[in-house]
């Protein structure tokens, strides 16, 4: 993201929060694009922020699916109707991270993901890695952690390998050392290209909450009270630009795992 990039997104979501002192919200999409605020989605969770708690929920926007009892299917925007039979995904780490001090040229940089970020572990992580059924698309709760009473300028997201401590993983279906399953078929023009994916690949963002003026102005602590975050998948952007009869299987499952990351919208609403 460029310094202009950082400074027009700063500027256009000062707004989102001018109307109540104690609630503030942003929503982003994995790739760092700041989107319009949906109170709307917070209401589908059917849950109110918990004094002293971070809470982490899953969402599915459904727009453009076609669902019935053994599959989904969705038309890409290169033309591919995809039928999706089965899936699964590994969300290996979900944190706030705390403030940290850098130099200037360091805001320069784009923001790097590791697996523990580089920093001490904060309280807000996610406990265990949970595994996510990609076809039952059911909204659901998936972390309480406490909250630390310390200022949070970033949220981190990582897709990787699940291991014995993986939580939620399906009966007679071995997810351990795998990110990305999928399994289903694209059809274009008559054509039926087999989906079969077993990906060990990692995705992850890291987003910059101090860039979008989340922070108080007098610099009070961001959620002191209660943070919600919520993860809302977008199916039908999972496809688009992939020619499936020109990929080759590692491509497509590198592509897919990484846009089912960079589509999510990411809802953070605190109450301070």
């Amino acid at each position: 993201m460029t310094v202009l990039q950082r400074l027009f997104l700063a500027v256009i979501t000062a707004g989102l929060y001018a109307c109540d002192s104690n609630v503030r919200s942003a929503s982003l999409t994995g790739n760092g694009i700041d989107i319009a605020d949906s109170a709307a989605v917070f209401g589908t969770i059917n849950s109110e922020p918990i004094h002293g708690e971070i809470t982490y929920h899953l969402h599915w926007d459904l727009d453009g699916l076609v669902r019935t009892s053994e599959h989904w299917q969705v038309v890409s925007d290169i033309g591919y109707t995809v039928t999706i039979e089965s899936g699964w995904l590994s969300n290996y780490r979900i944190t706030l991270a705390a403030c940290v001090e850098s130099t200037w040229w360091q805001t320069l940089l784009p923001p790097m993901v590791h697996a523990n970020d580089g920093a001490t572990i904060d309280s807000s992580e996610s406990e265990f890695g949970t595994i996510e059924n990609l076809t039952e698309l059911s909204t659901q709760l998936w972390s309480r952690r406490p909250l630390t009473a310390h200022q949070y300028c970033r949220f981190h997201h990582l897709l990787a390998r699940a291991d014995e401590t993986t939580q939620n993983k399906p009966m007679g279906v071995d997810v351990n050392r795998s990110t990305l399953i999928l399994k289903g078929y694209a059809e274009k023009d008559g054509v039926r290209t087999i989906i079969d994916i077993r990906s060990a690949f990692a995705h992850g963002v890291l987003l910059e909450f101090n860039e979008l003026s989340l922070m108080t102005a007098n610099d009070a602590v961001f959620g002191t009270d209660a943070v919600q975050v919520v993860i809302e998948r977008v199916p039908h952007a999972w496809f688009d630009g992939i020619d499936f009869a020109s990929v080759t299987e590692r491509q497509l499952a590198h592509q897919v795992g990484q846009q089912i990351l960079e589509t999510s919208h990411y809802h953070i609403r605190a109450v301070q």
